[in-house]
């Protein structure tokens, strides 16, 4: 594949524009970027919606404190009860799974 026809354009131009004509009964909108030679890409309501909760997910404190504190309170309040026939299957599970 030959390339020609670079010049100087300063790199990739791009503009966004909202492709009202693909708008369904829901009211989903297409994104459209397109470049001045044509060539375009769509990004897909789904696509939008994965990237917000990626985004909200990446916002979310990595210790949930009050999971934590909840916990903390009942060990040292005697009030924490372990079950343990959810512990010996999880440490069989975790066993049956490694190598050998």
């Amino acid at each position: 594949m030959k390339i020609s026809d670079i010049g100087d354009r300063g790199g990739p131009q791009r503009t966004r524009q909202t492709d009202r004509s693909n708008q369904s009964s829901e009211g989903k909108r297409s994104e459209k970027t397109a470049r001045p030679d044509g060539d375009r890409a769509e990004v897909s309501e789904s696509a939008r919606s994965r990237r917000a909760l990626f985004n909200t997910a990446m916002n979310l404190p990595e210790v949930r404190e009050d999971v934590v504190s909840k916990l903390r309170d009942a060990i040292r309040d005697g009030k924490y009860e372990v079950a343990t026939d959810r512990l010996a299957r999880a440490i069989l599970e975790f066993e049956n799974g490694l190598p050998r």
